[in-house]
């Protein structure tokens, strides 16, 4: 008796391996938090474009300092409006690239959001456009997904079904000559 309940538990017990479901809902999650980082990334490059384009307050950034580690670049400067009755100290420069190869301190015609923005957006270089390490590598499962999809609805590419057709064109030869050595045979009338 007691074998078998140490049985029965070692059946529902499957020592943390990795299975299917787990793999499936592993690969969800990890599709739904690059979608949500990729939806909120998109509409924060959108409101650096909007501010720049008319919908933001115009001034001048002057970059006071730029730090780069293993994600990219990042520098930080002093905003002031255009009339003056804007100052912001210590923002986010959003610049064109090669802004750390500038002697520093150096000022760029920019926008910010906002009055209470914490970041400021180059009016030339179009940084909105510029990926970083961290978008291309949420991009990289909604690229999957995306391929995983195509490949469910079209069946792949075009390749890959020419080669699937000489196959099934193969199974079917070798199907018709097994079935006229059976006929021979006279297994098979």
């Amino acid at each position: 008796m007691a074998r078998s309940l140490h049985r029965d538990s070692s059946l529902h017990r499957d020592g943390g391996q990795l299975t299917v479901g787990r793999a499936a809902a592993l690969s969800a999650a990890v599709l739904i938090v690059a979608l949500v980082f990729l939806q909120g990334d998109v509409r924060h490059r959108m409101a650096g474009y909007e501010a720049v384009h008319g919908h933001g307050i115009l001034g001048t950034v002057t970059v006071t300092k730029c730090s780069t580690d293993g994600l990219g670049t990042s520098c930080r400067g002093d905003f002031t409006s255009q009339d003056g009755s804007l100052h912001r100290a210590n923002l986010t420069v959003n610049g064109p690239s090669g802004l750390s190869d500038k002697v520093l301190p150096v000022s760029l015609p920019a926008a910010v959001t906002g009055r209470g923005a914490h970041e400021a957006w180059s009016v030339d270089g179009s940084p909105w456009w510029r990926p970083s390490v961290v978008q291309l590598a949420a991009l990289v499962p909604v690229a999957l997904a995306l391929a995983y999809l195509w490949m469910l609805l079209t069946g792949g590419p075009a390749v890959w079904r020419a080669q699937a057709g000489v196959l099934r064109t193969m199974r079917d030869q070798d199907r018709e000559t097994a079935h006229r050595e059976e006929v021979r045979r006279g297994h098979v009338h």
